[in-house]
């Protein structure tokens, strides 16, 4: 498994576990530059509070996982929830 695979299954994983609704979760991966891509978290309106959490702690500490997931490879991520 290469490391966009990982970083995108890792994303996948912690989203829909904290999705009440995870059948409408999407996640829309974009290639900004060589080694960084933008992924915009597309869910169901009711699990956006969840995913953000309270003062953006929830989605602040998913940044951090997979910003140093990705770091260790030479990614650099930029994560939306929309």
């Amino acid at each position: 498994m290469n490391a966009l695979e990982q970083i995108k299954s890792l994303l996948e994983h912690m989203a829909a576990s904290i999705c009440d609704h995870p059948e409408n979760l999407k996640l829309d991966y974009k290639s900004m530059a060589t080694l960084s891509i933008k992924i915009d978290i597309v869910c169901d309106e009711s699990d956006k509070p969840h995913l953000i959490g309270r003062n953006g702690n929830t989605i602040q500490a998913i940044r951090t996982i997979l910003h140093s997931t990705a770091a260790k490879d030479g990614f650099k991520t930029y994560i939306s929830v929309s």
